[in-house]
């Protein structure tokens, strides 16, 4: 079994703040199955998104500096990725602490982002 994630976002649906935090989210999801499942060698995320909101970096701070898509970005093992400041980021983290407890992760991903006409491609392996 391979888990995969698939996701197609477009500027229609706006609050990017909010996919950037399901971005999370289903990563993390996905190396939690991974390692439940000692038979998954491998788990998959991938994205398509037809502007280049997620790939661009964040300006201005807050949520999207701390839930950080854009090409080159990080993943940090060990670090708790949440965002209070906000009633957003904080409704979303009391919903998904319920469920996962807090989100941290095992291992380093990067945001590699490949671009061809005008959308934005993205595969993260877990």
């Amino acid at each position: 079994m391979v888990p995969i994630e698939l996701k197609f976002k477009t500027k229609q649906q706006g609050a990017q703040d909010i996919g950037s935090m399901d971005i999370f989210r289903d990563i993390f999801r996905l190396e939690n199955i991974k390692k439940t499942h000692g038979h998954c060698a491998n788990a998959f995320f991938f994205m398509i998104a037809d502007y280049s909101g997620y790939y661009n970096k964040p300006t201005g701070g807050g949520l999207r500096s701390v839930f950080d898509t854009s090409q080159g970005a990080k993943i940090l093992r060990e670090t708790v990725y949440k965002y209070l400041d906000n009633k957003t980021g904080a409704n979303y983290y009391s919903t998904f602490s319920k469920k996962y407890g807090d989100m941290i992760f095992e291992n380093e991903n990067e945001f590699d982002w490949f671009v061809h006409e005008e959308k934005y491609y993205l595969k993260i392996e877990i």
